[in-house]
């Protein structure tokens, strides 16, 4: 997909806290270093609450509802649902 469309990954989005998910991120990063990483809010693990640098994951800037600072906010709406406090 990516040589089709023929662009750099410019993005690589985490849109929950699951890890079958989160675990992706990392490897992702990796096969493409230039692409900045976003999470959604209140990232946790269990039974042990690691940190995202535990899965690879680097720098990342954490998604809020409706931020208009997003590189892709004047293409796509977002909102953020997010988990109660752990």
């Amino acid at each position: 997909l990516v040589k089709d469309l023929g662009a750099p990954v410019e993005y690589i989005v985490l849109p929950t806290f699951a890890y079958e998910h989160k675990i992706f991120v990392g490897p992702f990063s990796r096969k493409f270093p230039k692409a900045k990483v976003w999470v959604a809010p209140r990232q946790w693990s269990w039974p042990i609450n690691l940190p995202l640098q535990f899965f690879g994951i680097f720098g990342a800037k954490t998604l809020q509802d409706e931020d208009m600072s997003t590189p892709w906010s004047e293409e796509i709406e977002q909102k953020v649902l997010s988990s109660p406090e752990v």
